[in-house]
């Protein structure tokens, strides 16, 4: 992979964790679990930063799955306060 590639990935690694932090104010949820997730963001994007050309492609996995359990964990946020609202609408 060329330096421009390289230096693109980082970017698009960048934009999706941005996107992951925006998604997690304009969520519903709000609590431990955003609070955990925002402060994951921090040495994720530290990580992609550090990465090396050899080690780019592993980086990128790494942050889809990062971005994969941040998702989990804001579903299981958001399935638990429905559920909460519901029980309580009984």
């Amino acid at each position: 992979m060329s330096e421009a590639g390289s230096v693109l990935s980082i970017l698009i690694v960048l934009i999706f964790v941005l996107a992951a932090v925006i998604d997690i104010f304009r969520s519903s949820g709000s609590g431990l679990a955003s609070a955990v997730i925002l402060a994951s963001a921090v040495p994720v994007v530290v990580g992609v930063f550090a990465l090396s050309q050899a080690t780019s492609g592993v980086g990128i996995i790494a942050v889809g799955c990062w971005l994969a359990i941040v998702g989990r964990i804001m579903q299981a946020e958001r399935h638990a306060k429905s559920k909460q609202e519901r029980q309580g609408a009984c």
